[in-house]
């Protein structure tokens, strides 16, 4: 089941709008969706090596989830020819 991006507050569909945008150029400049997965993982590892010890579990799972949710709106908008 696909999940569509949902944030509370007035800004939603200025977000959406964006990171269509983001999607777009990312497909003429000819980023490859493998590329995804890396970059999530290469923010994790400088948010971990920035904070240290203070960059907790919690904080983790939520960056995760958030990458996750802000990169499948990306992704979708580099698989629409619109």
């Amino acid at each position: 089941m696909a999940q569509t991006l949902s944030f509370p507050g007035p800004d939603t569909e200025l977000l959406e709008e964006i990171l269509k945008q983001v999607g777009k150029r990312h497909k003429d400049f000819g980023v490859a969706h493998s590329y995804f997965p890396y970059m999530g993982q290469s923010i994790t590892f400088a948010l971990k090596e920035k904070m240290g010890s203070s960059f907790t579990d919690d904080h983790k799972d939520a960056w995760d989830e958030v990458y996750e949710e802000l990169s499948s709106e990306i992704l979708k908008a580099m698989l629409t020819d619109s």
